[in-house]
C-alpha cells in the first residue's frame, strides 16, 4: 500500500502552459479567419444571445468545420497537438519528470492535473497528455460515426472549481453529479492543503482562491507581460508570481520545491499528531 502523501499539482493550460490560446496553433486560421476576427464574432455572439462563451466556440468551430465539408470528429482535434507543442513555454517537456523526481526524493507522490476551458480533444494530440492523471476540458459528445454531435462537457471559469472538489475527494466520474457536494467524512485522498494551483489570469481567480483560503498554494504564471500577474499578486489572489518558465532551475522550479518541501514537514506533523492522538485515545 502507498503511505506517500498525494500532492496533486493543477494547471489551467492556455497561456499558461502554452503561450497563447490552443485554438490559435492553426485551426482558427484553417477556419478562414484571423485570430482578431475569431474570438471577436465567437465573443459577440454569446453576448448578443446571452451565452456560456466557450459554449459558443464550441459550437462555432462546428458549424464553420461543417461548412467546409468537413467532418468534426475527435482524430480532427486531436491532429492540432503536434501544432500546440510548438507553443509550450519554456522547460514544460521536462519539468513533469523533475518534479516528479524531486517528488520521489522527498517521499511525496506527485500527480499533474488540467483544468481548461479549452478543447480537451487538442489537449490529447499535445506530446504531454500522457504527464497528466487526468484532463478536464471542453468535449464534444460523438455519434456513431464518430462525428461530434452535441457537447460533452463545457468548462467556464467558475465551473472550474467543481473539478478542485472532485480532486479533493478522488471522483473522476463526471456523471455523478451528487456525489462531489456530499460531505466526506474521514481523509479526503487530496487534502486541499497538499494542492498547487498554476493559472494565469483572472479567469482563473476562482480555483486560485478556493485552493489558496483552504490551505494550499496558488501560483500566478507570466509570458511577454508581468501586468496582470502583479495584479493578482497585489489583490492577494496568489501566493507567488513567476515567469512562465519550467526549466530545473528557474524561479518557478524554485518556488514550487520550497512549496513541496513545506508540504512534505507538514505532513509529516500531521501525521505525528495523529499518532499520538491515537495512542492517547487507546490508553
Amino acid at each position: 500500500m502507498n503511505c506517500r502523501p498525494v500532492i496533486a499539482m493543477i494547471y489551467d493550460f492556455d497561456n499558461t502552459l502554452i503561450d497563447g490560446n490552443m485554438q490559435e496553433c492553426g485551426l482558427i486560421e484553417d477556419l478562414g479567419y484571423t485570430t482578431e476576427e475569431f474570438w471577436k464574432i465567437a465573443n459577440t455572439r454569446a453576448l448578443d444571445k446571452g451565452m456560456d462563451r466557450n459554449l459558443e466556440v464550441m459550437k462555432f468551430v462546428k458549424e464553420e468545420v461543417e461548412k467546409q465539408g468537413k467532418k468534426l470528429t475527435r482524430e480532427f482535434l486531436r491532429s492540432y497537438g503536434p501544432k500546440v507543442d510548438k507553443m509550450l513555454m519554456p522547460g514544460v517537456t521536462s519539468w513533469f519528470e523533475n518534479i516528479n523526481k524531486l517528488g520521489e526524493h522527498m517521499g511525496l507522490e506527485i500527480e499533474h492535473y488540467v483544468i481548461s476551458s479549452g478543447f480537451e480533444e487538442i489537449i490529447e494530440g499535445t506530446s504531454i497528455y500522457g504527464r497528466f492523471k487526468e484532463v478536464f476540458g471542453c468535449e464534444y459528445d460523438y455519434n456513431a460515426d464518430g462525428e461530434a454531435d452535441w457537447v460533452l462537457d463545457v468548462i467556464n471559469f467558475t465551473g472550474k472549481t467543481q473539478y478542485i472538489s472532485r480532486i479533493n475527494k478522488g471522483l473522476m466520474n463526471l456523471a455523478d453529479n451528487t456525489i462531489v457536494n456530499r460531505k466526506v467524512k474521514g481523509d479526503r485522498r487530496v487534502p486541499y492543503h497538499n494542492m498547487i494551483y498554476f493559472g494565469d489570469g483572472f479567469t482563473d481567480i476562482p480555483c486560485m482562491q478556493i485552493v489558496k483560503n483552504k490551505g494550499g498554494r496558488s501560483i500566478g504564471v507570466y509570458g511577454h507581460c508581468d501586468n496582470v500577474a502583479k495584479q493578482l499578486l497585489q489583490d492577494e489572489r496568489v501566493d507567488f508570481i513567476a515567469p512562465a518558465d519550467y526549466s530545473a532551475n528557474s524561479e518557478l522550479f524554485g518556488i514550487v520545491s520550497e512549496i513541496l518541501e513545506s508540504m512534505n514537514v507538514q505532513d509529516n506533523l500531521e501525521r505525528i499528531a495523529k499518532k499520538q492522538r491515537q495512542c492517547n485515545c487507546s490508553e
